[in-house]
């Protein structure tokens, strides 16, 4: 089952702010793989296998903890021969993905990423 992917106003405006140099896919997914919602250049399809792949990355991370008191995952970095995928926690059931060009300044997008997760997470948290 898919979920509604239709931004609301404050969704339109978490990815918008999002949409800075080397960002080339934007999703928000939740625990359980599904796609919630994406950035205008993302299409529906990219959006779906970028929310899968990164469930798998978390369910990854998870396995790899060494304790329980390690958990959650936070933050995951994958690093490709021409990009990056970041993907960190919102709050237990939603999660962000950003996938980078290669010459992206990872760590302003990292920062950013924080940033907005911190700051949009009340209505994030709703969307789940």
């Amino acid at each position: 089952m898919r979920r509604d992917t239709e931004p609301s106003i404050q969704l339109g405006e978490f990815f918008a702010q999002l949409s800075v140099a080397g960002v080339r896919h934007a999703v928000l997914l939740g625990a359980d793989g599904l796609l919630i919602g994406r950035s205008s250049q993302t299409e529906q399809d990219v959006g779906e296998r970028m929310a899968a792949a990164c469930s798998g990355l978390y369910a990854l991370g998870m396995s790899a903890a060494p304790a329980q008191e390690w958990q959650p995952v936070h933050q995951i970095l994958v690093d490709f021969s021409e990009g990056f995928l970041l993907t960190r926690s919102v709050d237990k059931l939603v999660r962000l993905a950003v996938l980078t060009d290669g010459g992206a300044d990872l760590a302003t997008i990292a920062e950013l990423a924080e940033h907005l997760t911190t700051r949009f997470r009340p209505a994030l948290s709703l969307l789940s």
